[in-house]
């Protein structure tokens, strides 16, 4: 019988689908507006942001920032397995938390340290082509045991928090 608790996808979100202008991690994925109007991203918070310029009276623009983004890590966020999440976990913006999400979007499943590995590898890989040298992104480092990922702000200098 299934209940309604396990016909959600339990997810994480992918810090290193996006890189920004500096290499920090910025793969903050929107929610669907539909299903929850009151969030704006799966699995991360908007952690800081620095106002580059100032408009002058008249400007119809928004003024230039960089955003920086907290990622969750530690808890899956459930969703709902909509057409919409489901291309998400397909093309990498998000990851199955678990064996059976996984199988419902018809996806590998991957211990989340091993996904981040490949993700942060791929993403620092195209940074150099992109920009013709190295990513300032610093390599993933599994934790170890005495270290815990609990969440992941771009704006750390370590993935690691201590216990």
């Amino acid at each position: 019988m299934q209940t309604r608790a396990n016909s959600f996808l339990k997810v994480f979100p992918n810090p290193y689908m996006k890189l920004d202008g500096f290499g920090n991690p910025a793969g903050a994925f929107a929610v669907d507006p539909t299903h929850d109007p009151g969030r704006s991203f799966v699995g991360a918070t908007i952690d800081k942001v620095d106002i580059l310029d100032t408009l002058k009276e008249g400007d119809l623009r928004s003024p230039r920032q960089d955003i920086y983004y907290k990622f969750d890590l530690n808890e899956p966020t459930l969703l709902p397995p909509t057409a919409y999440y489901v291309d998400a976990l397909r093309c990498g913006y998000l990851f199955p938390a678990d064996e059976e999400t996984a199988r419902k979007v018809s996806v590998e499943f991957r211990s989340k340290h091993d996904f981040l590995q490949d993700a942060c590898k791929s993403a620092r890989k195209l940074w150099k082509e992109m920009y013709m040298e190295e990513c300032p992104l610093p390599a993933y480092k599994k934790p170890s045991d005495e270290f815990v990922v609990d969440s992941f702000a771009s704006t750390d200098k370590k993935v690691e928090v201590k216990k």
